[in-house]
């Protein structure tokens, strides 16, 4: 249709055997070494496409293994979840009270054969609970005693 509005073709349309009659249509003369051009032109547009496929093609390899390394870490991390919950609630024995902070605070803990408490938040937590607050004792560093 757009074709026959801009005369790049004279038609007429059978819609009842759904095909076009072209009557003449405008030729498209190229000059010498034109076609040369068209055609490197054409080359490095399908040398960029096929490119760009294949980067693509990498990035969704990349993306769906990391995918699937996610979901494996998830599982391998719920199960173990359940199995410390599931230690936990049958050993009742083990607890223990421990003096934290100052004053009469009183805490409450688990100690199982795997310490769930290792993580550097809970341990830097816990030194500065522990030590008071003391900022030379949660920064690791030695202040000679004054006194």
């Amino acid at each position: 249709m757009d074709a026959i509005y801009q005369n790049v073709i004279n038609a007429n349309l059978d819609q009842k055997l759904k095909q076009v009659e072209v009557h003449s249509a405008m030729g498209r003369d190229l000059r010498p070494g034109q076609a040369q051009v068209m055609l490197r032109v054409l080359e490095d547009w399908t040398k960029t496409s096929e490119t760009l496929l294949k980067a693509l093609s990498a990035k969704m390899t990349q993306v769906q293994e990391d995918y699937e390394r996610e979901k494996q870490a998830k599982e391998a991390f719920e199960q173990n979840l359940e199995k410390i919950k599931k230690d936990s609630a049958n050993s009742g024995a083990g607890k223990h009270r421990k003096l934290v902070g100052s004053g009469s605070h009183m805490m409450d803990y688990e100690m199982g054969d795997q310490h769930m408490f290792q993580s550097p938040e809970f341990m830097g937590e816990f030194e500065r609970m522990s030590y008071g607050g003391n900022s030379s004792k949660k920064s690791g560093k030695r202040v000679p005693h004054r006194g």
